[in-house]
């Protein structure tokens, strides 16, 4: 039997590390592949791919901006956090809000722990600012802040 070697494809690996996670860039942007150097010679476009910490952000806004039900297969994965857009944005729909978020990530997001959830109302501009703290243990326990908002175009990382 012959021993076929391919020594000439990328390695997916960061700076000295091994990506741990990869997910598709959530604005779908066409690009050349990271670290491809078969067919040089082609245009070659992809859909671009984001790695780690922020393939597990994206992961997050999925998750945020996805309705309970809304996924045939899986009819439970999602968040009641859009149902706060049509409430009035006060003290106790901001502590529920933090609640949601917990809930959501406890249940859907295994890869990470929550250290805080912080929310902050805008009652002027009718919109939510959360912070979020989180530890990504298969990351070297890396600590992660982001912030997102809430409001009528849904929940956005800023």
């Amino acid at each position: 039997m012959a021993n076929i070697q391919i020594t000439d494809l990328p390695l997916n690996t960061t700076i000295g590390e091994k990506r741990v996670f990869k997910d598709l860039r959530l604005d779908l942007q066409f690009g050349q592949p990271d670290g491809v150097r078969y067919f040089s010679g082609t245009k070659n476009n992809d859909l671009v791919a984001d790695f780690d910490t922020q393939a597990i952000i994206n992961s997050l806004q999925n998750l945020f901006n996805t309705n309970r039900g809304e996924k045939i297969l899986n009819p439970e994965y999602g968040s009641d956090v859009g149902k706060y857009i049509f409430l009035p944005v006060n003290d106790i729909n901001g502590e529920s809000l933090g609640d949601a978020i917990l809930e959501s990530i406890r249940s859907f997001e295994p890869r990470i722990l929550v250290d805080t959830v912080t929310v902050y109302k805008d009652e002027d501009n009718n919109e939510y600012t959360v912070d979020l703290n989180i530890i990504i243990p298969a990351l070297r326990n890396a600590s992660v802040t982001v912030t997102g908002k809430l409001n009528n175009s849904g929940f956005i990382f800023v």
